[in-house]
C-alpha cells in the first residue's frame, strides 16, 4: 500500500472553494443538531410536541427551519459525493486504482458510525454516508447528465413513498393510527418516560437511543436516509465534473443557481411552514405530505448557497470568514 496514497492532502493541493463551503455546511449543521441534542427526537418533525412554542421559541423555530433544515445536510451531502470523485481520481493517479482504498474508507466511516448512533448520539448520518459511498462508488464515472437524471430518480424515491403514504392514512387501521400518533406527538407519560431514559444511567440512555438508533438505520434509511443522501451525492459528483463545487464555472452559473435557488426554494418553505401550522400539525396532514416542501425547497436553497458562496469566494469577499470556515 502505498502510504502517499493515504497520507493527508498537503495545502497546496486543497481545493479551498470545497473546504469553506464544507466549513460552511458543518456550521449550519450544527444549528439544527442543536435541537436534537436539547430535546426528545418526536421535536425535530413535529415542533409542537415538545415545549414552547411562542415568543422568541417561534421565531428560532421558522428562521432555522427557513435557512437551515435540511439545506445544511443537503450540501455537505454534495460535497461527498464530489468527495468521492475527488478521492477516487488522485488515488488512480497515484496508483492505477482507487477501489480498494474507497472501500476501505467507507468500511472505517460505517464503523464509526454504528459506534456513533449507538454510544454517543442516534442522529448519527456516517452510517447512511457509508453505505451510500459504497453503492455509488461505480457510477462515478458517468456522465454528469446521467449522474442528474439518477440523482432525480433517487430523490423522488421518499417522495413518491410519502405521497403513497398520506394517501393511504385514511385506509389505515386505527391501531397503525395510533402507534405512528404516538411517535408524532407523544403523550405527556410517554415523554417524560424518554426524557427520564435520556437523562438517566449509562444503561437507561443506551436503552432509548439504541432503539432511536436502530429505527433510524433501518426504517427510516430505507424509506428516506439513503435515496435522499445518495440523490444529493449523485447531484455533487456531476457538479464536481462540471467545476461548479471547485469555483471553475462562470460566473454567470453561480448568479443563476443563487437566484433561482433562492426564489423557488425559499417560498416553497415558507409556503411548507405556513402549511403546517395552518393545519395544526395534524399527523394527517403534516408527518407525510407537509415535509415534502422543504424537502424540494431545501435542495434550491441549498444550490443557492453553494452559488453565493462561490461569487463570494471568486470576488475575494470577507477572506478573513473564508479562512476561518476553511480550516
Amino acid at each position: 500500500m502505498n502510504d502517499q496514497a493515504t497520507a493527508p492532502v498537503a495545502q497546496q493541493q486543497r481545493l479551498h472553494n470545497l473546504d469553506i463551503i464544507r466549513g460552511f455546511a458543518l456550521l449550519g449543521i450544527l444549528v439544527m443538531n442543536i435541537q436534537s441534542f436539547a430535546m426528545p427526537s418526536s421535536a425535530y418533525l413535529n415542533p409542537t410536541s415538545f415545549g414552547d412554542l411562542s415568543g422568541i421559541n417561534l421565531w428560532v423555530w421558522n428562521l432555522s427551519n427557513l435557512l437551515a433544515d435540511q439545506k445544511f445536510m443537503a450540501i455537505f451531502s454534495l460535497l461527498f459525493g464530489a468527495g468521492i470523485c475527488l478521492f477516487a481520481d488522485r488515488a488512480e493517479a497515484k496508483l492505477g486504482k482507487a477501489g480498494g482504498l474507497h472501500y476501505r474508507r467507507m468500511s472505517w466511516l460505517l464503523l464509526f458510525g454504528l459506534l456513533h448512533g449507538y454510544l454517543i448520539w442516534y442522529g448519527d448520518i456516517l452510517y447512511t454516508y457509508a453505505l451510500a459511498g459504497m453503492l455509488l462508488f461505480p457510477l462515478r464515472n458517468k456522465s454528469p447528465r446521467t449522474l442528474v437524471i439518477l440523482a432525480i430518480i433517487l430523490l423522488s424515491i421518499p417522495f413518491a413513498w410519502s405521497m403513497f403514504m398520506q394517501l393511504s392514512l385514511p385506509h389505515f387501521p386505527d391501531e397503525a393510527i395510533a402507534s405512528m400518533a404516538e411517535s408524532w406527538s407523544p403523550t405527556d407519560e410517554a415523554m417524560a418516560a424518554t426524557i427520564a431514559g435520556l437523562t438517566g444511567s449509562l444503561s437507561e440512555q443506551w436503552t432509548v437511543r439504541s432503539a432511536e438508533t436502530a429505527f433510524l438505520q433501518s426504517y427510516v434509511f430505507l424509506t428516506y436516509f439513503l435515496w435522499r443522501a445518495a440523490g444529493m451525492m449523485l447531484l455533487g459528483m456531476a457538479l464536481y465534473k462540471w467545476g461548479v463545487l471547485q469555483g471553475k464555472a462562470q460566473p454567470k452559473t453561480y448568479k443563476k443557481m443563487m437566484v433561482i435557488g433562492f426564489t423557488l426554494g425559499l417560498p416553497l418553505v415558507a409556503y411548507g411552514i405556513w402549511y403546517n401550522f395552518e393545519h395544526d400539525w395534524r399527523l394527517q396532514d403534516s408527518m407525510f405530505g407537509g415535509g415534502q416542501f422543504n424537502y424540494w425547497g431545501s435542495i434550491g436553497v441549498a444550490l443557492a448557497y453553494v452559488g453565493l458562496w462561490s461569487l463570494l469566494i471568486n470576488n475575494g469577499v470577507a477572506t478573513w470568514l473564508q479562512q476561518r470556515l476553511s480550516a
